[in-house]
């Protein structure tokens, strides 16, 4: 919202930009947060985890989403499968 003020006239535009660079940090934030439960997480003494790469995750589950919304939501299966 702050480059609202001196580039942009609408708050519109501001709004759909600063919405655009949430995105990357929510599915980030989303892989850092099931990292932390799984290593937290025992089942019959097995121990889960994840290995680092939260960007890499924040790229690919972009990348789904965008084709996802492209064909309507015709590929959904293959986000969640691929995610």
């Amino acid at each position: 919202m702050f480059a609202r003020l001196p580039l942009f006239s609408s708050n519109l535009t501001a709004y759909a930009i600063s919405f655009i660079g949430v995105i990357p940090i929510y599915f980030f934030a989303s892989n850092h947060a099931r990292r932390y439960v799984l290593a937290l997480t025992r089942w019959h003494g097995v121990r889960f985890g994840l290995e680092p790469g939260a960007w890499g995750y924040a790229g690919r589950a972009m990348w789904h989403w965008c084709i996802t919304l492209l064909n309507v939501g015709i590929l959904w299966p293959r986000k969640r499968f691929c995610l």
